[in-house]
């Protein structure tokens, strides 16, 4: 439920957020159990309403 709540306001708060990378240069997590990425880097943009 936390991840919820805080992946809402994440993307509330940027959501103009993108990849920093092209998503084939981003490597996934070698396992058979989980399906993933090691990092997820991005550019965090705020909206314009958002005040600084």
């Amino acid at each position: 439920m936390e991840a919820g709540v805080a992946l809402a306001a994440l993307f509330e708060r940027f959501p103009g957020m993108t990849l920093a990378r092209p998503v084939e240069e981003i490597g996934p997590v070698p396992s058979f159990i989980i399906n993933g990425y090691s990092s997820l880097p991005v550019v965090l943009r705020p909206s314009a309403t958002c005040a600084t």
